[in-house]
């Protein structure tokens, strides 16, 4: 996958990649026969994003429509509906993906009370309160939510986990941020198999939440595979043919891929990835932000070309390395050779001073000596960590 987005990169090849999947979900002939239902028509937020009928969640009772497939935010009249599918699916986990208003429009209806302790009831039994709600980062928030269904009695523990700085028909500002809020769903109890389905809603269902899906899979087949053999393109068309027009945008798709290779280098090992892609390092504002994370992903920052790292501790030591195999180490040690060519040339008699200057270089040249060692190790342990650096850099990861 690393070189796949490689050469996508090379090609720009994004837009034709992204063409090619949506040629390939309109041949899905799949019917959407009960979104058009007059009664059920206006349940559906855009009338060109239905579900099918083959995949959509059903409802028990008589009326059994909700536009979902598991991926819908609700509208004030079908919040109801919603709670009733997080009960019936048994899910523990919602995940929100976008602002309830976005640049003046309403996206999405609050299905959950603003304020701790103040129930909201809903007209089909239901009952939500919220106990907790935590600012885990600027871009999470998690809510902790008390569902009671009030004709059983019974209630249940629900967690909202809201990513909020993904502006409609974009992308997130950096893929770290987004992979750290995936990888927290994914270790949680809502992703358990104890539960039903998690829930995922952005406004249309599509765009956002399509996205998040395929981050989400790439992810478990990574995990799973042990490797980076996962096709991104044939799980999205696969994804398609269960919800029509899963990620809106090739920026979508895009961004897609690189939060699948930041998670790939977060879990496989740093070996099993490629470190052939160059990246384009031109924007001062990159640099400094990287500057930033690099700190905590990796020890040393890239000052040189893809090609070669060079680690200098001082005027007289450079440690060259490159990417795929440690070269020999050259140590310029310019002034003690000079102190040593004298050394040779002295007469007996300056014997006292030659044994001072002599010693003086011996030291010198076991400091040396530590030091490339030392340099060495941190080399080669950044060789393994400089596909992230690079990577950082391309997808313009900001402070996480």
């Amino acid at each position: 996958m690393d070189l796949e987005y490689q050469q996508l990169n090379d090609t720009n090849g994004w837009v034709e990649l992204y063409k090619s999947i949506v040629q390939s979900s309109d041949n899905i002939k799949h019917k959407c026969v009960q979104a058009k239902v007059p009664s059920n028509v206006k349940k559906n937020r855009y009338n060109n994003v239905l579900p099918y009928d083959e995949t959509r969640v059903k409802l028990k009772g008589e009326n059994d429509y909700i536009n979902a497939s598991f991926v819908s935010g609700p509208l004030d009249h079908t919040a109801a509906s919603f709670w009733q599918m997080v009960w019936e699916q048994n899910s523990r986990g919602i995940v929100m993906l976008n602002k309830l208003t976005e640049n003046g429009s309403i996206k999405c209806y609050q299905y959950w009370p603003l304020h701790k302790n103040q129930p909201l009831r809903f007209r089909n039994h239901f009952q939500v309160t919220l106990t907790e709600e935590i600012y885990e980062s600027d871009d999470c928030i998690i809510r902790q939510l008390n569902l009671v269904n009030e004709k059983d009695s019974e209630s249940r523990t629900i967690f909202q986990y809201h990513f909020t700085s993904w502006p409609d028909f974009g992308v997130p500002r950096s893929p770290a941020s987004f992979y750290e809020f995936v990888d927290r769903i994914r270790n949680s109890e809502s992703h358990s198999t104890e539960y039903g389905p998690l829930i995922s809603h952005c406004s249309a269902g599509i765009g956002r939440s399509g996205t998040y899906c395929l981050v989400n899979l790439c992810l478990l087949q990574i995990q799973e595979n042990e490797d980076l053999s996962v096709q991104p393109k044939e799980i999205l068309i696969d994804m398609r043919k269960c919800r029509k027009g899963l990620v809106q945008t090739q920026e979508q798709l895009r961004f897609a891929y690189e939060v699948t290779l930041y998670g790939a280098f977060k879990i496989l090992r740093h070996d099993k990835i490629s470190c052939s892609i160059n990246f384009d390092i031109s924007n001062d504002n990159l640099k400094r932000n990287i500057k930033k994370v690099s700190t905590s992903a990796a020890p040393s920052k890239p000052k040189r070309s893809r090609s070669t790292l060079r680690t200098t501790t001082n005027d007289s030591i450079t440690v060259y390395n490159s990417n795929t195999s440690t070269k020999d180490q050259s140590v310029d040690l310019r002034n003690s050779s000079n102190s040593a060519s004298e050394s040779n040339n002295n007469s007996p008699e300056d014997t006292s001073g030659q044994s001072l200057r002599h010693r003086s270089y011996k030291e010198k040249q076991e400091k040396t000596a530590t030091l490339v060692a030392e340099i060495k190790k941190k080399v080669v342990k950044n060789e393994r960590r400089s596909f992230l650096l690079r990577y950082l850099y391309r997808a313009g990861v900001r402070d996480t």
